[in-house]
């Protein structure tokens, strides 16, 4: 089970990020590195753009904190 912060649901609106792209990202990255705070920041190639997803993973569910568009 996934929730969307009101940052990440604008930056998706923004980017043009779905949230199949984003399950995508955080289930089946490319590659991932852990951040501050037990964040994980998630990268995939999807269409041509390198998305990163920073999430968190609770106990029963994945808190999305943001999503990018990383090298234009």
């Amino acid at each position: 089970k996934m929730k969307f912060s009101r940052h990440a649901r604008r930056q998706m609106k923004w980017r043009k990020i779905s949230e199949d792209d984003i399950g995508d990202v955080v289930n089946n990255p490319d590659y991932f590195e852990y951040s501050v705070h037990d964040r994980i920041n998630a990268f995939k190639m999807i269409q041509g753009r390198l998305l990163k997803i920073t999430y968190k993973a609770e106990e029963n569910e994945i808190i999305v904190i943001t999503a990018m568009v990383k090298g234009r």
